[in-house]
């Protein structure tokens, strides 16, 4: 249960740290203004980099989700593209046990009695 207040907290922290730095950083400054694009290009890179920073932190779904994002490239600024990419190399990596256990309740077989680990395709994995 700590997980998860712990997962839900980060986000919802990065979140209004993100949503507060743009507007501060913004707040003074029009469209027109010269000093708009390169501000909102700063601010991008900062939040990309919290997004990341909980991203990396949460692992396993918020990593998926991050991964995700990187291939919305005609949505997003290239600010988060270029920041959030590393996250395309991030594999969650399993043990023997842990692969056992979930191809067992998967198969609804007891992986104990090596029937599973039979199967080809699965040997050369494990």
């Amino acid at each position: 249960m700590y997980i998860i207040h712990a997962v839900v907290f980060r986000s919802v922290t990065a979140s209004g740290i993100v949503a507060l730095d743009y507007k501060i950083s913004l707040h003074d400054v029009t469209r027109d203004s010269p000093d708009y694009e390169s501000r909102r290009k700063e601010a991008h890179k900062r939040a990309a980099q919290r997004l990341l920073q909980v991203c990396l932190r949460n692992g396993g779904l918020y990593i998926k989700l991050g991964q995700g994002l990187v291939t919305m490239n005609h949505m997003l600024p290239k600010e988060y593209l270029e920041t959030l990419v590393v996250l395309q190399d991030k594999v969650l990596t399993r043990g023997p046990h842990e692969v056992s256990v979930t191809a067992g309740s998967l198969c609804k077989t007891n992986t104990d009695t090596g029937f599973l680990w039979s199967h080809p395709t699965l040997r050369q994995i494990i």
